[in-house]
């Protein structure tokens, strides 16, 4: 835990130092949460008790695989909160990840993943350092393929909403969201 937290701190500390950009990461107003593009969810969203692992999952059909994506930690720590999940391949031959979370055809990183702060109407995207090149504080993906029972761990860093907010709206680029996301 004690390595977590001083990641974290190392993380807030080197991205301040960088300089966050308002567009690359941190907050934009919202007037309702994104529609999502081609996949599409199947049974729907679950909540689960904090200490079984996950705090929300949900199941997306996309390129006839059907993955379940589990969201396992959504924690604020000062400025900053880090959002971490799952994504597993439950059916169909294989699945590849490619740019499905990243903001363009090319962006082989998680940061069009956003958090929703529907209370605020406000966007959160994954923090970026500042420049033209500007490096994404989340998972690059790749052009990642990932066979049936494969499962992959992305993350990312943003920053916080305001304490109030107990809980939040994730989009993950083209698979769609989930809805009352609680944080800790």
């Amino acid at each position: 835990m004690k390595q977590h937290m001083f990641a974290v701190a190392f993380l807030a500390t080197a991205l301040t130092g960088c300089g966050l950009t308002q567009g690359g990461g941190g907050e934009e107003k919202v007037a309702a949460p994104p529609k999502t593009a081609s996949a599409s969810a199947s049974a729907g969203q679950t909540a689960a008790p904090q200490g079984e692992g996950m705090i929300a999952t949900r199941r997306v059909n996309d390129d006839q695989a059907v993955l379940k994506v589990e969201v396992t930690e959504l924690r604020r720590e000062g400025k900053m909160a880090t959002l971490s999940w799952t994504l597993t391949v439950e059916k169909g031959e294989h699945w590849s990840v490619g740019t499905k979370m990243g903001r363009h055809n090319t962006d082989y990183t998680v940061s069009n993943v956003s958090l929703i702060d529907v209370q605020n109407a406000k966007r959160y995207r994954a923090a970026m350092s500042q420049g033209p090149e500007g490096t994404c504080a989340c998972t690059e993906t790749d052009a990642t393929t990932v066979q049936t029972g494969g499962k992959l761990s992305f993350q990312a860093t943003y920053a916080a909403p305001p304490p109030e907010v107990g809980k939040v709206n994730i989009t993950l680029g083209e698979l769609g969201g989930l809805t009352d996301v609680p944080i800790s």
